[in-house]
């Protein structure tokens, strides 16, 4: 089939172009009456028309709007975790201290941080009454804890360690009444909470019925090694439990020349150290074997060893 070359005047083009973007027809009819392709007259409306399409400067823009819309979805995205994570912390810290972080909010509140009131409440799950109450509540109870405090650290300066238990007590006396759980939040904010002591493994009883000697080595000169060793008992932690570890020392070359490990504190465990100590010096006689007053040593001090003649060293 031959193909068919139209020739189409400047007038007619034009006319055209003029009713197309007056609205009287489409690109499709203009094509069907002019015979020829919409392609064709999209190309006489960028060559005569006064409005003619910018399909460059739409992309761009279209595709501006979706960078800006994917990044505003990248950052709510973000701040949604951020909220989490910020939920996780102090619901932790809650669980930790006792107290419910939220409700602090209030004090920055009264600051004037120009936060909405309704939408913070929202945001924290709590109605405006509640927060104005506690704002209200907060400030009328500021006076009434400096008062406190103020008798808790008089009453400390006598007996600087009295617990919180107490001093409810002697408040109460004083015609002070305030809750346990309260004092107990006042003195842990301001960090008047005495703090606990570490508890370390006891090795030493003093309290027993056995014989004590004089401590000889007050008045005695040590000037070389094998005049007078030391026994001592301290312990090992292990990893779910501990051990101890009985010890006989030499005074003047603090060399280590007896020791065992027992898990408990029975007096055999200092014999059989002592015993390896006599083992390591050899000839023990006139050696002088200082303790303390525990239990364990006094116990090898009035038995006998096991070496003949009997040890020396086993004199306190």
């Amino acid at each position: 089939m031959e193909r068919v070359y139209h020739r189409y005047s400047a007038e007619l083009k034009q006319r055209l172009v003029e009713e197309i973007e007056q609205g009287q027809l489409s690109g499709r009819e203009a094509a069907r009456d002019a015979q020829t392709s919409v392609t064709m007259v999209l190309q006489w409306l960028e060559e005569y028309g006064r409005f003619k399409p910018k399909r460059d400067v739409v992309e761009v823009v279209m595709k501006s709007e979706q960078d800006k819309i994917a990044a505003l979805e990248q950052a709510l995205a973000e701040a949604h975790l951020k909220l989490r994570a910020y939920d996780g912390l102090i619901n932790q810290a809650n669980q930790r201290f006792k107290t419910d972080i939220k409700k602090l909010w209030h004090d920055t509140a009264r600051a004037g941080t120009g936060d909405d009131v309704a939408g913070v409440c929202r945001a924290l799950g709590c109605s405006r009454d509640a927060y104005y109450k506690r704002r209200a509540r907060g400030g009328a109870t500021t006076g009434a804890a400096a008062v406190v405090l103020e008798a808790v650290d008089a009453l400390r300066v006598e007996q600087p360690r009295m617990g919180t238990r107490t001093l409810q007590a002697q408040l109460a006396t004083a015609g002070r009444h305030i809750g346990r759980d309260r004092l107990f939040t006042l003195l842990r904010s301001t960090g008047r909470l005495v703090q606990r002591k570490p508890r370390y493994t006891r090795t030493t009883y003093s309290h027993h019925g056995y014989a004590v000697a004089p401590n000889r080595l007050k008045t005695m000169p040590v000037t070389a090694p094998r005049q007078v060793v030391v026994s001592d008992i301290t312990y090992l932690r292990l990893t779910h439990t501990f051990v101890y570890l009985f010890l006989v020392t030499d005074l003047f070359s603090r060399k280590i020349v007896g020791w065992h490990v027992r898990r408990d504190l029975s007096h055999h465990a200092a014999v059989i150290a002592l015993q390896r100590a006599i083992d390591t010096l050899g000839d023990v006689h006139g050696v002088l074997h200082h303790s303390d007053r525990g239990s364990q040593p006094n116990t090898v001090a009035t038995t006998t060893c096991s070496s003949s003649p009997p040890c020396a060293c086993c004199r306190v």
